[in-house]
């Protein structure tokens, strides 16, 4: 799934990259291309966590890894289950 997502999104495969998160074990960055951008969640702690996405580009995105869609904007935060990760691109 992710590697036809990579293949499918100009911003997994050629976005410049910027972290706008990092916390404990926690890791937000964002890969940013004309196309539109991706946004990349990491928690590697065990417990769920609440994770905030900043200067979002507003729209609907999927989940590449669930298929969970969003409807994102500006300023929000993404639940990431322990020892897992969100890869929101647009849809």
């Amino acid at each position: 799934k992710l590697t036809a997502t990579r293949h499918a999104t100009p911003a997994l495969r050629r976005g410049a990259f910027r972290f706008t998160h990092a916390e404990g074990e926690a890791l937000v960055y964002v890969r940013e291309h004309a196309a539109g951008n991706a946004y990349i969640a990491i928690n590697a702690g065990q417990a769920p966590a609440r994770l905030p996405l900043s200067d979002v580009q507003p729209g609907r995105y999927r989940d590449a890894l669930s298929g969970q869609r969003h409807e994102l904007s500006g300023e929000t935060e993404v639940e990431v289950p322990g020892r897992a990760a969100v890869v929101l691109v647009r849809e």
